[in-house]
């Protein structure tokens, strides 16, 4: 892979080609603090109707994020028995992160803080990731379409999102650099913090046993092996401990199966409250009416650009576009396709698509079209932040 460097070619009344990373980053910091007061002010002063009656009206906690903040503040269960067993599917790579900062401030304060600065880091490696593989011009049009788009108003919540997205950034910055074994380093840390962390490791081993060092297929096979070992030791490492603990190995599928037979109630009260038959075409005329009915259509682009990530040339490596295509399988998959909502929420992460975006509409003679995409992704981002924070689930 070689560095592109198109400096001597930059036309400076580019607002994209001359902005570098510290400028991108301020652009970032941005929009990223309108997306965050939305908001903050989408609750103010009100306690919306579905946010439990114990729990922190702080803005950016909703959701996933109340589980996180209970990990922190009181660990996993001891027993299958517990009513809050099943929060042993939600991993401890966050939680405990946040344990450290909060001896200085709140738990719930303390998971939005990592999130939020986990992204912006993240922001700084995807730019110089990109800056090396394709020059300024994509990197800075990648980071911004990434940082409107719909996928990252996550990043500002108390979710894994910001801090798997900044794992996902340092590991293909380390792959760009020829450092594969600080990648796999990097890329365990991401398998502790949440359960799409094996796509980004089986991506890793991937690059490894097609690009990696060796030069016979043996010894790729033999350091593939190693890299991707290495990546999925935190995934590991958490197996083990539930293991241990509940004496079970098969005790984390247990605990799944916790949000199945919600669905399974929910199924049952839609049935009594004269709701249409799942699957049925009410059934899926009614999800458009959602305020999340947007995800539909966003995931189907995701998985079509992702696909022709493999066919079109570019800068990225082909082999980097398994990173979206399975975590889309790992989150559309599971029952019967009900959760392919929540693929816009999981692809914030797949930036060799962002990037590969980036590099698409770099090559537009106008930054007018580039401009009217940045705005409405940012308006829907806004809408995404109001519903969150008020407790509406949008992915």
């Amino acid at each position: 892979m070689t560095v592109l460097n198109r400096d001597q070619s930059i036309n400076q009344r580019d607002v994209f080609a001359a902005s570098g990373l510290a400028k991108t980053l301020l652009l970032v910091v941005a929009i990223r603090a309108v997306v965050f007061v939305a908001g903050a002010l989408a609750n103010y002063n009100t306690i919306p109707p579905r946010q439990p009656a114990d729990f922190p009206p702080l803005l950016w906690t909703a959701w996933d994020g109340q589980h996180y903040v209970y990990i922190l503040q009181n660990g996993y269960p001891a027993d299958v028995s517990h009513p809050a067993f099943y929060k042993i599917a939600f991993f401890p790579g966050y939680p405990l992160a946040g344990r450290v900062l909060a001896t200085v401030m709140p738990p719930h304060i303390a998971l939005v803080a990592i999130s939020n600065a986990c992204s912006l880091i993240g922001f700084a490696f995807f730019y110089m990731w990109v800056l090396e593989l394709a020059g300024r011009r994509t990197a800075v049009i990648g980071v911004l379409i990434l940082a409107t788009s719909a996928s990252a108003v996550f990043f500002c919540a108390a979710l894994t999102e910001g801090p798997f997205f900044m794992f996902v950034s340092v590991t293909l910055w380390l792959i760009q650099r020829k450092r594969l074994y600080a990648a796999a380093v990097v890329c365990a840390l991401a398998t502790f913090t949440r359960p799409t962390g094996a796509a980004l490791a089986g991506t890793l081993g991937m690059h490894a046993l097609l690009h990696g060092p060796g030069p016979t297929w043996t010894r790729r096979f033999v350091h593939s092996f190693l890299i991707g070992l290495i990546a999925s030791a935190g995934g590991f490492a958490y197996w083990g401990f539930l293991t241990t603990r509940f004496h079970d190995p098969k005790v984390f599928t247990k605990a799944e199966d916790h949000w199945q037979t919600l669905d399974s109630a929910r199924v049952e009260r839609g049935k009594q409250t004269g709701e249409p038959e799942r699957y049925s075409k009410q059934f899926f005329i009614d999800r458009l009416s959602k305020p999340q009915a947007w995800n539909y259509g966003i995931a189907a682009i995701v998985l079509i650009l992702t696909l022709a990530g493999f066919v079109i040339p570019g800068p990225v490596p082909k082999v980097l576009f398994l990173l979206p295509l399975a975590i889309f399988i790992m989150t559309a998959l599971p029952n019967h396709g009900l959760r392919v909502s929540s693929v816009v929420r999981y692809e914030s992460a797949s930036i060799p698509l962002f990037c590969a975006i980036g590099w698409w509409l770099s090559k537009l003679r106008r930054s007018g079209v580039v401009l009217v995409l940045l705005v409405l992704q940012m308006s829907l981002q806004v809408y995404y932040a109001v519903m969150f924070c008020r407790w509406i689930w949008v992915g």
